[in-house]
Parts: C-alpha cells; structure tokens; sequence
C-alpha cells in the first residue's frame, strides 16, 4: 500500500512527499532486518531526488542499506547475493558521483 502511495506521489509531480514515502518504507524495512527492501527503497529516493535536480552526492542511505545486505548474506553463507550487493554498491556511488560531476 505505501509503495503505491509513493507511485501516487510521483506521478503527481509530489517529489518531496514521494522521497519521504520511500524513506519511510526504507527505514522501516531496515528496522525489520529486510535490508534487500530497505536498499530498493533508498534507491527510489535517490531517483525521485535526482528526478527533482537534487543533488545525492551525499546521500548514503542506499550504500548503507547494501552494505547491511552483503553482510546479512555472508553471514548466510550466500556469496553469490552478497557479491551483488556489492555490485549494487558500485553502481550506486557510479550514478551518485558521475550525476554531479
């Protein structure tokens, strides 16, 4: 329901309360140790962000939430999800340096 919530917001040009919503469900998903739910939703900030001209060149909450990611997976034994957090890291910082550069 939140995530159509944050559609909603999008589509009506509500840039701020869309990256609020994703926020929200970002911190929530973290506090329920669902760190691959947390990542996606900071993500979804980052991009209305950008899609707002903001800058996200200090904006950490994805990378923070992947790191969790990999570490929850190595910690599981699970190498192959861990290394694609890890790519995930990469593409983000990729797209979050190069956007203002």
């Amino acid at each position: 329901m939140m995530n159509l919530a944050c559609q909603m917001y999008e589509k009506m040009g509500k840039y701020d309360a869309c990256k609020n919503c994703y926020e929200t469900l970002g911190d929530f998903f973290d506090k329920v140790n669902n760190f691959f739910g947390s990542a996606d939703a900071y993500e979804h900030a980052a991009e209305i962000m950008v899609l707002s001209g903001k800058d996200i060149s200090d904006y950490e909450a994805p990378l923070r939430a992947w790191k969790k990611n990999c570490e929850y997976w190595k910690e599981k034994g699970e190498m192959d999800d861990a290394d694609w957090s890890l790519k995930r890291i990469t593409t983000y910082r990729t797209i979050q340096n190069k956007r203002f550069l």
